[in-house]
C-alpha cells in the first residue's frame, strides 16, 4: 500500500476503507478492490511515505487500527472517523429504489431506513414490503434530527436541487444518476461538498 501511495504522489485527502487500490494525483480514492475484510490489514508505517497527507477520513475508530501508523505523516492535520451510525431517508419509491432499500436495511453503518413518496400508497407498499418507517415529505426528512442522510430517487430533473437543498439542510445524500441536470446546479453542489464536508454519492455506480 506505501509504495502505492508513494508513487501515485497522494496529496491532501484520503478515505481508508477495506476496498481501496490506488490514489490519484490529488489524492482520492479513484479505483477500488477488495483488499481485506477490515482497515485492521493496515500495518504500521503504512503512510510513511506520504508526507503530504493533511486529512484521513476512517470508517471506525482509531483504536480499532491504532493511531501510530500514522506516526511519519508530518503534515497530518486532520483524521476523521465514522462513529455515527446513518440514519437514511430514501426519496421516491420508485423503480430503482426497491434495489437498494435492501442494500441501506443489510448495511453496518446504517441504523433506520425511512421511505418517502408523493403518492403515499406508494410508500405504504414499500414500508410493508421492506419493513420500513415513512417519513411523510422531503421536506419533513431535511428538518428531521433522527434523520441524518438522504437518497434522492425521484425524477432526473429534480435531483440537482434537492441535492442542494438536502447538503444546505446538512444532510449527506446518495443520489440515483444523473447528479444534476444543469451546470449551475453542478457547480453548487460541488461547492456545498467541499464547504460541508458533508458526504456525497452520485449514481449507481457511485
Amino acid at each position: 500500500l506505501s509504495k502505492e501511495m508513494e508513487q501515485s504522489g497522494a496529496n491532501g485527502l484520503l478515505i481508508v476503507t477495506p476496498y481501496y487500490n490506488k490514489c490519484s494525483e490529488k489524492g482520492l480514492i479513484t479505483h477500488y478492490e477488495k483488499i481485506a475484510d477490515s482497515v485492521e490489514i493496515i500495518e504500521t508505517g503504512a503512510f510513511a511515505n506520504c508526507a503530504n497527507l493533511k486529512e484521513i477520513y476512517l470508517p471506525g475508530s482509531l483504536e480499532d487500527i491504532g493511531d501510530d501508523i500514522f506516526a511519519l505523516c508530518n503534515s497530518l492535520t486532520t483524521i476523521k472517523t465514522m462513529n455515527k451510525k446513518i440514519r437514511i431517508a430514501v426519496i421516491g419509491c420508485g423503480r430503482f429504489s426497491p434495489f437498494f432499500i435492501p442494500l441501506f436495511k443489510a448495511h453496518p453503518v446504517v441504523e433506520k431506513v425511512y421511505v418517502c413518496d408523493e403518492k403515499r400508497d406508494r410508500a405504504d407498499e414499500f414500508s410493508k414490503r421492506f419493513g420500513v418507517d415513512i417519513i411523510d415529505s422531503f421536506e419533513e426528512a431535511l428538518v428531521s434530527d433522527e434523520i441524518n442522510s438522504v437518497a434522492v430517487f425521484t425524477q432526473r430533473f429534480k435531483h440537482g436541487q434537492m441535492v442542494i437543498d438536502a447538503l444546505k439542510a446538512g444532510k449527506h445524500v446518495y443520489s440515483a444518476v444523473p447528479g444534476a441536470i444543469t451546470v449551475n446546479e453542478i457547480v453548487e453542489i460541488e461547492k456545498l461538498v467541499r464547504e460541508t464536508k458533508l458526504t456525497y454519492s452520485m449514481g449507481e455506480t457511485g
